[in-house]
Protein backbone atom coordinates (compact mmCIF):
# COMPACT_ATOMS: atom_id res chain seq x y z
CA UNK A 1 0.00 0.00 0.00
CA UNK A 2 2.81 2.42 0.55
CA UNK A 3 4.33 1.98 -2.71
CA UNK A 4 0.96 2.47 -4.21
CA UNK A 5 0.97 5.94 -2.12
CA UNK A 6 4.65 7.17 -3.42
CA UNK A 7 3.81 6.16 -7.13
CA UNK A 8 0.72 8.11 -7.14
CA UNK A 9 2.64 10.91 -5.62
CA UNK A 10 5.41 10.90 -7.92
CA UNK A 11 2.75 10.43 -11.07
CA UNK A 12 0.43 13.60 -9.98
CA UNK A 13 4.09 15.53 -9.64
CA UNK A 14 5.32 14.71 -12.98
CA UNK A 15 1.94 14.99 -14.78
CA UNK A 16 0.69 17.88 -13.01
CA UNK A 17 4.39 19.84 -13.24
CA UNK A 18 5.83 22.98 -11.83
CA UNK A 19 3.38 26.20 -12.37
CA UNK A 20 5.93 28.45 -12.19
CA UNK A 21 5.33 31.71 -14.29
CA UNK A 22 7.29 32.45 -17.50
CA UNK A 23 8.87 35.40 -17.88
CA UNK A 24 6.71 37.84 -20.89
CA UNK A 25 8.01 37.66 -24.40
CA UNK A 26 10.05 40.39 -25.10
CA UNK A 27 8.77 43.29 -27.09
CA UNK A 28 8.44 42.82 -31.07
CA UNK A 29 9.88 46.74 -31.50
CA UNK A 30 13.40 47.78 -30.18
CA UNK A 31 13.12 50.24 -27.46
CA UNK A 32 13.16 54.08 -28.59
CA UNK A 33 16.67 55.56 -28.01
CA UNK A 34 17.46 58.27 -25.36
CA UNK A 35 17.07 61.79 -26.78
CA UNK A 36 20.83 62.85 -27.54
CA UNK A 37 21.92 66.48 -27.16
CA UNK A 38 22.87 68.71 -29.80
CA UNK A 39 26.46 69.89 -29.86
CA UNK A 40 26.14 73.30 -29.64
CA UNK A 41 23.63 73.16 -26.72
CA UNK A 42 25.79 74.87 -23.79
CA UNK A 43 23.92 73.03 -20.69
CA UNK A 44 26.06 69.90 -18.89
CA UNK A 45 25.44 67.50 -16.63
CA UNK A 46 26.56 67.36 -13.03
CA UNK A 47 26.56 63.37 -12.84
CA UNK A 48 22.56 63.42 -11.43
CA UNK A 49 21.22 63.92 -14.76
CA UNK A 50 20.62 67.46 -14.51
CA UNK A 51 21.57 70.40 -16.11
CA UNK A 52 24.29 72.52 -14.95
CA UNK A 53 27.54 74.61 -15.19
CA UNK A 54 30.61 72.87 -16.60
CA UNK A 55 31.60 70.60 -18.57
CA UNK A 56 29.23 70.09 -21.53
CA UNK A 57 27.80 66.95 -22.36
CA UNK A 58 29.58 65.81 -25.86
CA UNK A 59 26.82 65.01 -28.90
CA UNK A 60 25.41 61.98 -28.60
CA UNK A 61 25.52 60.96 -25.22
CA UNK A 62 21.89 60.79 -23.11
CA UNK A 63 21.37 62.85 -20.45
CA UNK A 64 21.30 60.86 -17.07
CA UNK A 65 22.56 57.85 -15.71
CA UNK A 66 26.14 57.15 -14.86
CA UNK A 67 28.55 59.58 -17.03
CA UNK A 68 31.45 58.58 -15.24
CA UNK A 69 33.01 57.30 -18.18
CA UNK A 70 32.76 60.92 -19.25
CA UNK A 71 34.80 62.34 -17.06
CA UNK A 72 37.98 61.31 -16.11
CA UNK A 73 38.29 57.35 -16.90
CA UNK A 74 35.20 56.18 -14.28
CA UNK A 75 34.79 52.73 -13.79
CA UNK A 76 37.04 50.67 -16.14
CA UNK A 77 39.71 53.31 -15.26
CA UNK A 78 39.63 52.50 -11.04
CA UNK A 79 40.08 48.87 -11.85
CA UNK A 80 43.16 49.56 -14.19
CA UNK A 81 44.42 51.11 -11.24
CA UNK A 82 43.74 48.83 -8.59
CA UNK A 83 45.07 46.51 -10.78
CA UNK A 84 48.21 48.29 -11.02
CA UNK A 85 48.51 49.22 -7.36
CA UNK A 86 48.16 45.16 -6.32
CA UNK A 87 50.86 44.10 -8.76
CA UNK A 88 53.03 46.87 -7.25
CA UNK A 89 51.98 46.09 -3.48
CA UNK A 90 53.47 42.28 -4.69
CA UNK A 91 56.35 43.33 -6.35
CA UNK A 92 57.05 45.71 -2.74
CA UNK A 93 56.32 42.55 -1.01
CA UNK A 94 58.63 40.31 -3.14
CA UNK A 95 61.28 43.05 -3.08
CA UNK A 96 60.75 43.29 0.71
CA UNK A 97 61.69 39.80 1.05
CA UNK A 98 65.09 39.77 -0.97
CA UNK A 99 66.44 42.17 0.92
CA UNK A 100 65.47 40.75 4.49
CA UNK A 101 66.94 37.24 2.65
CA UNK A 102 70.25 39.36 1.61
CA UNK A 103 69.95 41.32 5.43
CA UNK A 104 69.81 37.35 7.42
CA UNK A 105 72.95 36.38 4.97
CA UNK A 106 75.09 39.06 5.18
CA UNK A 107 74.02 40.11 9.13
CA UNK A 108 73.44 43.36 7.75
CA UNK A 109 71.47 45.20 5.63
CA UNK A 110 72.04 45.03 1.81
CA UNK A 111 73.38 48.14 -0.30
CA UNK A 112 71.82 48.73 -3.63
CA UNK A 113 74.11 47.01 -5.56
CA UNK A 114 73.26 43.39 -3.58
CA UNK A 115 69.99 44.00 -3.64
CA UNK A 116 69.95 44.66 -7.64
CA UNK A 117 72.01 41.42 -7.75
CA UNK A 118 69.47 39.55 -5.18
CA UNK A 119 66.29 40.58 -7.47
CA UNK A 120 67.87 39.58 -10.81
CA UNK A 121 65.54 36.53 -11.88
CA UNK A 122 62.22 38.42 -10.63
CA UNK A 123 60.05 39.08 -12.95
CA UNK A 124 59.26 42.92 -12.76
CA UNK A 125 61.58 44.46 -10.14
CA UNK A 126 64.85 44.48 -11.65
CA UNK A 127 63.13 46.60 -14.75
CA UNK A 128 61.38 48.94 -12.45
CA UNK A 129 64.74 49.80 -10.39
CA UNK A 130 66.83 50.60 -13.31
CA UNK A 131 63.95 52.70 -14.82
CA UNK A 132 63.84 54.42 -11.41
CA UNK A 133 60.16 53.06 -11.05
CA UNK A 134 61.28 52.04 -7.80
CA UNK A 135 63.77 54.25 -5.48
CA UNK A 136 65.88 52.12 -3.51
CA UNK A 137 66.53 54.37 -0.21
CA UNK A 138 70.35 52.24 0.67
CA UNK A 139 69.26 52.70 4.47
CA UNK A 140 71.12 50.47 7.16
CA UNK A 141 68.57 50.92 9.59
CA UNK A 142 66.10 46.91 9.28
CA UNK A 143 62.96 49.12 10.43
CA UNK A 144 63.33 52.29 8.26
CA UNK A 145 62.15 53.19 4.43
CA UNK A 146 64.30 50.32 2.70
CA UNK A 147 61.96 51.30 -1.02
CA UNK A 148 59.42 53.79 -2.48
CA UNK A 149 57.42 53.87 -5.48
CA UNK A 150 58.48 57.49 -7.43
CA UNK A 151 56.59 60.17 -7.02
CA UNK A 152 55.29 58.56 -3.66
CA UNK A 153 56.60 61.65 -1.75
CA UNK A 154 54.57 64.07 -4.04
CA UNK A 155 51.49 61.90 -4.63
CA UNK A 156 51.67 59.12 -2.59
CA UNK A 157 52.35 55.87 -3.33
CA UNK A 158 53.69 52.28 -2.19
CA UNK A 159 56.05 52.33 0.51
CA UNK A 160 58.48 49.19 2.15
CA UNK A 161 59.09 49.93 5.79
CA UNK A 162 60.83 47.54 7.25
CA UNK A 163 60.25 44.79 5.29
CA UNK A 164 56.37 45.50 4.90
CA UNK A 165 55.16 47.26 1.80
CA UNK A 166 51.95 49.30 2.36
CA UNK A 167 50.80 52.35 0.90
CA UNK A 168 51.81 55.74 2.07
CA UNK A 169 50.44 59.17 2.13
CA UNK A 170 53.11 61.98 0.72
CA UNK A 171 52.95 63.52 4.02
CA UNK A 172 54.10 60.01 5.65
CA UNK A 173 56.53 59.26 2.74
CA UNK A 174 58.81 62.62 2.76
CA UNK A 175 58.41 62.14 7.20
CA UNK A 176 60.19 58.54 6.26
CA UNK A 177 62.85 59.54 3.86
CA UNK A 178 63.97 62.49 6.02
CA UNK A 179 64.83 60.05 8.54
CA UNK A 180 66.64 57.83 6.45
CA UNK A 181 68.42 60.85 5.37
CA UNK A 182 69.76 61.80 8.83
Amino acid sequence: MRWFAIIAVCALAVAGGCKKKKPPAPPDSPPEPAPAQKADTPATNRGDGQPSAGTPIPAGFARGGNTNFVQGGGVVQNVRQAGRRTVAVNDFHQLGIAIKQAELEDNRMPDAARIKAEVRTFPNIPQAIEEGTIVLTGTRDPAGLWAYEIEADVKGGIVLVGGTATRATADETKRLLAAVRR
